[in-house]
């Protein structure tokens, strides 16, 4: 989490994907520092707890995959989350 916010700092990503259990920060404190900072990009959270859409939205995140996950969907969920996160940036522009 630590490393992630660092890297965010110079850095510009299209999708981001991380788990919710990290070491100092996690997954939660990671997604709310990235909006605090209004970095505007789709966060997708794999994670092998179960989550309630409470949570979720209240992290932001546009997409949560359990773990073990198959290779397939994990490519069709990224591509959702891009694709919603152009469609927002044509409206932002």
């Amino acid at each position: 989490g630590c490393d992630a916010l660092e890297i965010l700092e110079t850095n510009s990503f299209d999708l981001i994907t991380t788990c919710l259990r990290m070491p100092i920060v996690n997954g939660f404190e990671l997604c709310k520092e990235i909006h605090a900072r209004d970095i505007n990009v789709p966060i997708v959270i794999i994670s092998a707890g179960i989550l309630t859409s409470t949570k979720l939205e209240i992290a932001g995140v546009v997409d949560f995959m359990g773990k073990p996950f198959d290779l397939q969907d994990f490519k069709k969920r990224m591509e959702k989350a891009l694709e919603h996160s152009m469609q927002q940036n044509q409206y932002l522009h």
